[in-house]
Formats: C-alpha cells, sequence, structure tokens
C-alpha cells in the first residue's frame, strides 16, 4: 500500500501547485483588468473636464463674446452660428447658418472647412483616443470592449453624437475614427432626425446602428476588489486542502 500513498501524495502535491500557479495567474489578470479600467475612467473623467471647459467665442465689433460654453458650444455651432457665405460654395448654398445648414447643402467633406470648428478638435482627438483604448486592450473580450464602448457613449448628449457623425465622414476622422464608430455600434441610439439629410444615414454601415446581437451574451462588469479577495481566498483554500491531505499521506508512509 505504501507506493499507492506516495504516488498519491506527489499527485496532490503536483495538484496543490497547479491549483497556486491559477490562482497566481488568476490575481495577475484581475490586476491587469484594473489596471485597465482605472486608465479607462481616468480617460472619460479628462473628456469630460475636456468638454466642460469648451467655449465657443464670436467676434462682434471688436469684442470677443461667448456664445456657448461646454455641451451646448455643439449645438451652438451644429443649428446657430452664422459661418457667413464663402463664393467657393456657389449660389446653392445659402448663409450657412450652422454645420447643418452647410452639410444639408454641400458635400459632407466641406465639414472642414469651417476653421471655426478648430475649437472642437481637441475634444474629437481625446475622444478618440479612447475608443481606441478600449479597442487596442488585450485583456477584454470582443463583448466587454462593446460594453465598456456603451459606457463612453453614454456620456455623449445628442449633439455631441451629430457632431461626432459628420466630424468622422470628414478627412479628421474617416480613416481611423470612422471604423470604430462602427464597430462598436456608437450611433445606436442617434436622433436621425436631426441630421442635415436622412440619406446621410447610409454613408455609415449598418453596424454602427445597431446593437450587440441580443443572443450574444455581455459578460457582467468586472468583480470589485472585494470579490477579488473571495476568489483567491478560496484558491488559497483549496490549496491548503491538497497540502494537508498530501502531508497526511506522507505521514501514513513513516
Amino acid at each position: 500500500m505504501g507506493p499507492f500513498v506516495a504516488i498519491a501524495a506527489a499527485l496532490l502535491t503536483f495538484l496543490a501547485f497547479w491549483v497556486q500557479y491559477k490562482a497566481n495567474e488568476q490575481q495577475r489578470n484581475d490586476i491587469a483588468l484594473e489596471r485597465f479600467e482605472s486608465n479607462l475612467f481616468e480617460l472619460i473623467h479628462i473628456q469630460h473636464d475636456i468638454t466642460n471647459n469648451l467655449i465657443f467665442v464670436e467676434k462682434k465689433d471688436n469684442e470677443n463674446i461667448v456664445q456657448a460654453q461646454g455641451r451646448d458650444v455643439f449645438q451652438y455651432v451644429y443649428e446657430d452660428y452664422n459661418f457667413g457665405l464663402d463664393s467657393k460654395y456657389g449660389d446653392e448654398t445659402p448663409i450657412i447658418v450652422g454645420v447643418k445648414t452647410l452639410m444639408k447643402f454641400q458635400d459632407v467633406n466641406r465639414y472642414t472647412d469651417l476653421k471655426e470648428l478648430g475649437c472642437l478638435d481637441h475634444y474629437f482627438r481625446h475622444l478618440y483616443r479612447i475608443f481606441k483604448y478600449i479597442d487596442d486592450s488585450d485583456i477584454i473580450d470582443d463583448n466587454n470592449k462593446y460594453k465598456y464602448s456603451c459606457m463612453v457613449r453614454a456620456n455623449l448628449s445628442q449633439y455631441e453624437l451629430i457632431m461626432l457623425f459628420y466630424n468622422c465622414l470628414s478627412s479628421n476622422g474617416n480613416e481611423k475614427f470612422k471604423p470604430l464608430i462602427e464597430t462598436y455600434a456608437i450611433f445606436n441610439n442617434i436622433r436621425v432626425e436631426l441630421l442635415a439629410k436622412q440619406e446621410h444615414k447610409d454613408l455609415y454601415e449598418e453596424k454602427a446602428y445597431q446593437k450587440l446581437n441580443e443572443n450574444t451574451q455581455i459578460i457582467e462588469q468586472p468583480a470589485p476588489r472585494s470579490r477579488t479577495n473571495f476568489i483567491q481566498q478560496k484558491w488559497l483554500l483549496i490549496f491548503n486542502t491538497i497540502i494537508a491531505i498530501a502531508a497526511l499521506l506522507v505521514s501514513l508512509l513513516k
């Protein structure tokens, strides 16, 4: 019986080390995920600051007059600001009151002609950085990438989405940002009636407006640290139990 007990003890010892390895692996994954979430929430916080600090100034009679601040800037430049009339737009374009008017009468690439929109450049660059950070992550799967993208999207107002819509159709975002918009369905709750033309909707792939397939399970938000500690304690209990059994079997050999 001795050899069998020895073999059993050896197997249990091996199993104990395997359990410890899995526990360490789980801990590394938890730490990586916590670091990812911490960085993401910090990026979102910075985006909020950028948005709140937006200011649109119009010069009248040699004075700078603040016309809109924060999120209100998006609605103001889209519907209300008088961009004037440039001869290169031709007779078909009336006085450009808001980005909406320009997009209605001209090609969407004319968006970049509106130099006054330079005040939004930092906003869009940083917003792209957030979605790119999620997309580049190798510690979460596609389902969770969609979930985190939804968290970011939930912070965007309707006019932010509308301006993002046209920004990403222009040369500013067509190459890099637009594919992310489509991949993570950022426009699935956009108010299409606010677009300059309803047919502009077709300039994005249909998946930009669709939620994740309802048959696809979205993994729940990662557990807080308290649950992480519970999982670690569970692995440690299993490890200690196996070591105790192995020690008991070894003692039987003596």
